[in-house]
């Protein structure tokens, strides 16, 4: 009798044991298959290093014609249409291109003789397209250029290249001529020495909507430590391509 009473109370205690340990097991078990706060906060703040330029980068493509590269583009609709210039596409308006790595064959499908402006139609679609800006950015806004440079030539090879500027003018008024219309440009001032003539064909990026802003078609004259592109502004490249009715995202 007295071990009854004995074993009675310590069965009752084990129980209680294994409820208590169970319910510590389920706690650690339903926090595991929580996310821990700080690996949210890690994924978080991977997104958020993305540069806001990320899409841009994507959209800018190499253009190459007879095995050769010849300058940069940027797809601007979703059907397969480049953006580029006339120094880089005019001059070969019935040559066999090709775009991007896969080397997708295009062809010239639009010109703009008065502003420097080329339209490419490639083959097949090309991934996402860049935004062309709808409103102009003031004086001081940060923008991005990209672009790509030659590395090698036999075999040929060339490499993404990206510096930082700022719109040093958003409403330049160039010497026009008979055949070129520069009554509405912008200025981009790089913030660094480089190669500026290596820019030229290539998209000029907003640093805070990672909309394009513009294209470069040349540059001013050197002076001291300051260098200064040309830039096509977006209002003028919406025109063309809207009149060549393309359809921009």
């Amino acid at each position: 009798m007295t071990c009854r009473k004995f074993f009675g109370p310590l069965r009752a205690f084990s129980a209680l044991r294994l409820i208590t340990v169970s319910a510590v097991v389920v706690f650690f078990i339903a926090l595991g298959s929580q996310a821990h706060p700080s690996t949210a906060m890690a994924a978080d703040a991977g997104k958020a290093a993305e540069p806001v330029t990320a899409k841009a980068e994507k959209a800018l493509v190499r253009i190459d014609t007879n095995g050769s590269f010849v300058g940069v583009g940027v797809v601007v609709s979703a059907n397969g249409h480049v953006l580029t210039s006339l120094q880089t596409a005019g001059n070969w308006t019935y040559a066999k291109f090709t775009v991007g790595d896969a080397r997708v064959p295009a062809a010239v499908c639009g010109i703009d003789q008065a502003h420097g402006l080329a339209l490419l139609c490639a083959t097949a679609t090309l991934g996402e397209p860049e935004t062309v800006a709808s409103t102009r950015s003031p004086k001081d806004s940060p923008v991005t250029l990209i672009g790509y440079r030659r590395i090698s030539s036999e075999p040929p090879m060339v490499a993404k290249r990206k510096d930082d500027g700022t719109i040093a003018n958003p409403t330049y008024v160039g010497e026009s001529s008979d055949t070129l219309d520069l009554r509405d440009l912008m200025i981009v001032r790089m913030l660094h020495q480089g190669d500026i003539g290596a820019y030229t064909g290539s998209p000029v990026i907003s640093s805070k909507t990672g909309e394009m802003e513009g294209f470069v078609i040349g540059h001013l004259q050197p002076r001291y430590d300051v260098s200064d592109l040309i830039v096509m502004p977006a209002s003028v490249i919406r025109t063309f391509l809207q009149a060549k009715k393309v359809p921009l995202p």
